[in-house]
């Protein structure tokens, strides 16, 4: 009916908005002193989180690498991915879903499927900041011949495994938005909890990340203050068409994605039915980023 149909793309406007508002704003930065004595030389290898990282797959109960989102050629997360554009991703046809769903009669599965749809589009708009972060900004530093190749590593730690790893994931929440969107009747049967809970169980790999982010925020900072020619490509960069916001928030994002996952997995407990067989895999998933949430909380209070 025209009232259902007038009903689901008002909460899919609604859940839009939402989206776009962007979950940067939602959560606190963390604040650090610009003025810290912290050496920006002693961040650690970046090999270090993938090897947590695997210990962690061992920790969750994984039996091989491919049921965790490992490739088999390189032996990385999601294997040899490109970072996914925001112009490859296919739009909602919502008016097509809004009328297979009034078909329903039934407001909980649509009100499901705006929340999975809310975790691809900022999952979407996550992958696009660590493009700007890790591949443009990156080249940027990198074409100025001002830093170090180590002090570049250290700048940009462990960015190539999250990016790859976000990127598969994003890839993996559009091919089920696809078969979603061919089945509407089929609510029931309509699974993304083994995707959450599968990359929900790898979130320890940023603890290398995250720990030392304010040591990132200090080493950008000192690099700043000390060389005129560094800060004119940072602001440079920041006034391009590709950024227009100061390049230090894009570090803070890891962070404020793993609080977000939190946020997210709860309303979609909250949305699903109780017969969804998505729901025990949703619970896990769950359990897997206040896990990982507890342990980074824990490695930075022990780094401090």
């Amino acid at each position: 009916s025209s009232i259902v149909r007038g009903r689901v793309v008002a909460e899919w406007r609604t859940c839009e908005r939402l989206s776009s508002s962007h979950d940067s704003t939602t959560f606190p930065v963390k604040k650090v002193s610009t003025t810290s004595s912290a050496s920006a030389a002693s961040l650690p290898s970046s090999n270090s989180s993938l090897d947590e990282s695997q210990q962690m797959e061992s920790d969750s109960g994984s039996t091989s690498g491919e049921d965790e989102g490992f490739g088999e050629e390189n032996g990385s997360y999601g294997g040899n991915v490109t970072p996914a554009s925001c112009d490859e991703i296919p739009d909602v046809d919502i008016e097509q879903v809004a009328r297979k769903l009034s078909e329903q009669g039934d407001r909980e599965p649509s009100a499901y499927y705006f929340v999975i749809c809310e975790i691809r589009d900022t999952e979407r708009s996550y992958v696009h900041d660590l493009d700007i972060l890790n591949v443009q900004f990156r080249s940027r530093v990198e074409e100025s011949h001002l830093l170090l190749p180590k002090q570049v590593s250290e700048l940009f730690l462990n960015l190539d495994l999250i990016q790859e790893f976000h990127s598969t994931f994003l890839r993996e929440l559009e091919g089920r938005l696809v078969v979603w969107e061919d089945n509407p009747k089929k609510y029931l049967q309509c699974k993304v909890g083994d995707i959450m809970k599968k990359r929900m169980a790898c979130m320890k790999l940023y603890t290398n990340y995250v720990t030392n982010e304010t040591k990132i925020f200090e080493m950008l900072t000192q690099l700043q203050s000390r060389s005129s020619e560094f800060a004119k490509v940072c602001a440079q960069f920041e006034k391009s068409n590709v950024c227009h916001r100061p390049v230090s928030e894009f570090f803070y994002r890891p962070f404020q994605r793993m609080v977000h996952y939190k946020e997210l997995l709860k309303r979609l407990l909250q949305k699903a039915d109780p017969k969804h067989v998505d729901v025990s895999e949703i619970k896990d998933a769950l359990q897997h980023i206040e896990v990982a949430l507890e342990h980074v909380n824990k490695s930075t209070r022990a780094a401090e």
